[in-house]
């Protein structure tokens, strides 16, 4: 209820007077007993209460927003709601995009989408997606879309998905492969990460409609 509520008002925090009023909330916010659901999600770090200062600095008390520790767990839970909530995912990855273009940890949640669909070998919508309009967005997005492919390869499932990827972006437009790639690898670079630039090229090098002409350009740049 509560990523819901987040999900629908694209932000990390609620109000706790909004919880409170919430019709089906108000139960477990308001329980104070030592195995109240709320209270035990914020000894264990998962929920964290923060302090609002009131506006323009006038004499008011604090009031209180609950929001998750961590990013990280909210971009979890959103991408389990986003999957569940959506079985026609695939055809609706444009509308979760849109979203995660306004809402940071949409964006989060975005990419262990599509990381999840690449697992599946779901490639087609991630080549729509790739073919679309490369803004600078979109174009941070292949990049972390493609470092968290590379970070989670360990030599089996996950670096046949990366490979899986490649390849249907070869099959679709060459072109848009050298594009991706060479994008990929020249933020890879400009950011230290040397090991995810050369893992790239690498698996990139093996493909037959990337040429070693091409990686070689691209280590020039």
């Amino acid at each position: 209820e509560l990523v819901d509520l987040m999900l629908d008002g694209c932000r990390r925090s609620i109000p706790f007077e909004a919880l409170r009023n919430h019709p089906r909330m108000r139960t477990t916010v308001i329980d104070e007993s030592p195995s109240g659901a709320l209270r035990q999600l914020c000894e264990d770090q998962v929920f964290t209460l923060r302090p609002v200062p009131p506006a323009y600095n006038l004499p008011f008390p604090y009031s209180w927003n609950l929001e998750f520790t961590f990013d990280r767990v909210l971009e979890y839970l959103l991408f389990w709601r986003l999957a569940d909530s959506r079985p026609e995912h695939l055809r609706q990855l444009d509308a979760v995009m849109a979203l995660a273009r306004v809402f940071p940890a949409a964006r989060g949640a975005s990419i262990l989408l599509c990381t999840h669909l690449a697992f599946e070998g779901q490639t087609e919508p991630l080549v729509a997606l790739f073919t679309q309009s490369e803004d600078a967005w979109l174009k941070e997005f292949w990049v972390d879309l493609i470092g968290e492919l590379l970070e989670t390869s360990d030599g089996s499932k996950e670096t046949h998905a990366f490979d899986q990827l490649l390849r249907a972006l070869a099959d679709a437009d060459a072109g848009l492969l050298f594009r991706v790639v060479s994008t990929s690898a020249e933020l890879f670079f400009r950011n230290g990460k040397w090991g995810q630039a050369y893992r790239l090229l690498v698996a990139a090098s093996q493909l037959k409609r990337m040429q070693v002409m091409d990686v070689a350009l691209l280590l020039n740049r």
